[in-house]
């Protein structure tokens, strides 16, 4: 997802070249070989339960070296087939 640069300006002048070095590096064709991290519920990663999701930005994408799942979901219960999406991560 793309960088809200309204919060980036905010930041102390001294953070944002460094930060916007680390914004390029994420967009270069080697970024998705290394470590990748899934932000999201389990059923958007790939393969996705949503639509044409893993054509525009599939998470983990096939070249990750190490897929890491992280998810955030307040409830009293997790679905089932996300315990079994979330063991597939490394």
């Amino acid at each position: 997802e793309p960088q809200e640069e309204s919060f980036v300006e905010g930041l102390p002048k001294a953070l944002i070249p460094p930060l916007r070095h680390l914004f390029g590096a994420g967009a270069s064709q080697d970024a998705a070989s290394g470590m990748v991290v899934c932000h999201s519920t389990p059923d958007a990663w790939v393969p996705s339960k949503f639509e044409g999701w893993d054509e525009l930005e599939p998470c983990p994408p096939p070249t990750a070296a190490v897929s890491v799942g992280r998810t955030m979901f307040e409830t009293d219960s997790v679905p089932r087939e996300w315990v079994e999406r979330c063991s597939w991560m490394d």
